[in-house]
């Protein structure tokens, strides 16, 4: 993986889950972009589009060591923090900032779009999530 190994030397994974907001219906073919800060760079970690079913699966990013999660330590997380967005036509497009995934486990990251008001082309609005940091 090209991705350094400052965000862990073990493999977490994301699974993007992207549906039309009220009706719950998958979103085909949007685009899935998971980035990392590290070392104050924005770095690609990962990129898909959702499949008939509206989800992207079998993302792998990394995460620090299991040994982390395990055993208090206040010196290193036990997990990596990812940003993912989302762009879908029709949609604004949507960011979920801070997603902690941790060694063997699968994220799950659900998106509802909403969709662009009538006559508006695609804008740069993004709609952004913040989600909380875990207190161990």
């Amino acid at each position: 993986s090209s991705v350094p190994s400052e965000l862990g030397n073990s493999t977490g994974f994301i699974l993007v889950n992207v549906r039309a907001g009220n009706e719950a219906a998958p979103i085909v073919g949007a685009s899935v972009v998971v980035t990392a800060i590290d070392n104050g760079k924005r770095l690609l970690a990962a990129a898909g589009i959702t499949d008939i079913s509206g989800t992207v699966t079998g993302i792998e990013v990394p995460a620090p060591d299991k040994s982390y999660s395990l055993t208090p330590n206040t010196e290193v997380r036990p997990y990596s923090l990812f940003d993912i967005s989302v762009r879908a036509r029709g949609f604004f497009n949507a960011r979920s900032i801070d997603v902690p995934v941790f060694s063997g486990i699968t994220s799950v990251q659900n998106f509802n779009m909403v969709p662009l008001p009538i006559g508006t082309e695609a804008g740069e609005d993004t709609l952004t999530y913040f989600n909380s940091e875990q207190l161990s």
